[in-house]
């Protein structure tokens, strides 16, 4: 029973990072109620998720979508860290259209979701699904290092602080998960007062803080993060450029920041024009990991 236990919550500690396989058009809906419960404050932040995928080589996700990003936001050093390691990142005022369809398609955007906690708590955004090995050239201070982890996963732990003007800044650090997970009996204090004892489950993360960026952000802003597809082998193209089972895909992040959590999430807004049709949003309150 307590082997069964332990199997039990490895398997939900893992849950929260969806499946990032295509649904096929005309599926289930995605939308659903908003959480009942979460954190509370005029310090809580929420964080839409949008993780599109499209096949590699996609001319859009490569080059039409950073016509319209400013790369600018970052300084220039962090610019060339971020290029040397195969990542690019940019600011959007509003959706352009062709990336607002892509958002709001299950085919290309499979699970969106949002994530509400409190500022300066770090939140655990999934880039992909686990691989059997991520092999990877990490290059910093001009020196270059070669890194293989098994059963890796490529995340970035996003982290917001409360900025002047309603506003908000967001640090984003590369982070890889790997090997399998343990769980460590702990104890634990309940309402009552009184102990008992709970599995805490644990895998191992390598934190790139020295790619760490961030960006501050208004209402209407979003982020985009993806790869560079001349650097295949760099850390960021592990996470955005997989072939994992099947063909061969390309991935671009995109994330939008609020300091007010409401029911349900705000649809992407078109560049230069109100919003539209707001996309199902899959709604999960998630605390910080």
């Amino acid at each position: 029973m307590r082997r069964n236990l332990a199997v039990v919550l490895a398997l939900a500690a893992l849950a929260p990072c969806g499946c990032f396989t295509a649904a096929p058009e005309g599926g289930a809906g995605r939308a659903g109620p908003p959480p009942l419960t979460g954190p509370t404050g005029d310090d809580v932040v929420r964080l839409d998720v949008y993780l599109i995928e499209r096949p590699a080589g996609d001319a859009y996700l490569a080059r039409g979508v950073w016509e319209f990003a400013d790369e600018q936001t970052l300084s220039s050093a962090c610019k060339a860290r971020l290029e040397d390691n195969g990542f690019r990142a940019g600011r959007v005022g509003g959706l352009p259209d062709e990336l607002r369809r892509l958002a709001e398609s299950e085919r290309s955007c499979a699970n969106p979701r949002r994530l509400t906690l409190h500022a300066g708590h770090p939140a655990v955004v999934v880039l992909g699904p686990p691989a059997a090995r991520h092999a990877f050239r990490l290059l910093q201070d001009g020196r270059a290092d070669d890194a293989a982890l098994d059963q890796a996963q490529c995340v970035l732990e996003a982290t917001p602080r409360l900025a002047d003007g309603g506003r908000v800044t967001l640090r984003l650090t590369p982070q890889v998960r790997h090997g399998g997970p343990t769980c460590t009996p702990r104890p634990v204090q309940g309402p009552d007062g009184l102990l008992h004892w709970d599995l805490e489950v644990r895998q191992e993360s390598e934190s790139y803080k020295q790619l760490a960026w961030e960006m501050t952000l208004a209402a209407d802003d979003y982020v985009i993060v993806g790869a560079a597809a001349d650097r295949p082998d760099t850390l960021e193209a592990c996470a955005f450029l997989a072939a994992d089972d099947g063909p061969p895909r390309q991935r671009l992040l995109v994330l939008r920041v609020g300091r007010t959590p409401t029911p349900a999430p705000a649809g992407p807004a078109v560049a230069g024009g109100a919003g539209g049709k707001s996309p199902p949003l899959a709604l999960q309150a998630a605390a910080p990991q």
